[in-house]
């Protein structure tokens, strides 16, 4: 049914002897964004003493200053209710905000995700529920070269505590720089240079396997889990290629080759 000129609400009930649903759909449009949603709430002999429902949403919506925030949310009242009444297959459910700016020149991304396991064994070992980050990268022009500089920042946050690995959180907060300068050679070479390194900081928690923190990707040297340093290993490549173009086939039908 429509409820006005950028909205409508669509329920559709479903009555047996073995279920009583009711379903919705929703959408509504803004003057700088919309959102969306379906879900649906059941009574049945599955589960006779519970109210079962879920809900999907999503929406957008364009900020000042050409940010734009996003959201997705999914949730479900049990593991089961999604493939019982074959409305999804997903076995992890993840709902997220973000809120992005993508120029020419800089990119800014800050997002948290918060998953939810519908599988019976998983744990937050292998799923941590809440996850978050934070980037931001910039191109700056630098003689006949390009300067890419870049910060940011990680966070996954698990229930429990010290006495279960499931407990461990996790933080980043690292830099990073290079330099590219790209050039064709008077002979028609293609050159490209690049510098750069990066330095990341972690800090862990709620695990005794671990230290509190430690230092990663640093120039010089990187501290371990173990006691002592070790060093960091630079590497430098090169790579070559020259395409020629292809002879005309002779009368008699040989292949192409390429010039010398």
């Amino acid at each position: 049914m429509a409820l006005g000129e950028s909205r409508d609400l669509l329920l559709t009930p479903y009555l047996s002897s073995e279920t009583t649903t009711l379903e919705l759909g929703y959408r509504q449009a803004f003057s700088n964004g919309s959102v969306a949603a379906t879900g649906a709430i059941s009574q049945d002999t599955l589960s006779p003493d519970d109210t079962r429902s879920y809900l999907f949403a999503n929406g957008f919506f364009d900020l000042p200053r050409n940010f734009r925030l996003a959201f997705d949310i999914e949730a479900a009242s049990d593991r089961s209710y999604l493939s019982d009444y074959g409305y999804s297959d997903k076995d992890r459910l993840d709902s997220s905000v973000a809120i992005a700016r993508a120029r020419e020149d800089d990119l800014f991304v800050a997002d948290l995700t918060y998953y939810e396991s519908l599988r019976a064994n998983e744990s937050n070992a292998s799923l941590p529920p809440a996850v978050a980050n934070l980037s931001y990268d910039r191109r700056v022009a630098l003689g006949n070269g390009q300067l890419r500089l870049g910060v940011g920042a990680d966070a996954v946050a698990r229930y429990g505590d010290e006495a279960s690995d499931a407990g461990r959180d996790v933080r980043r907060v690292g830099v990073s720089a290079d330099y590219q300068r790209d050039w064709i050679t008077d002979a028609g070479l293609a050159v490209s240079t690049r510098i750069g390194g990066t330095v990341d900081h972690y800090q862990l928690r709620d695990d005794p396997a671990f230290p509190a923190e430690g230092l990663r990707r640093c120039p010089s040297q990187r501290r371990q889990h173990t006691p002592g340093t070790g060093p960091v290993e630079p590497f430098v490549g090169a790579a070559f290629s020259r395409a020629g173009r292809p002879r005309n086939r002779s009368a008699g039908g040989g292949r192409g080759d390429l010039d010398p």
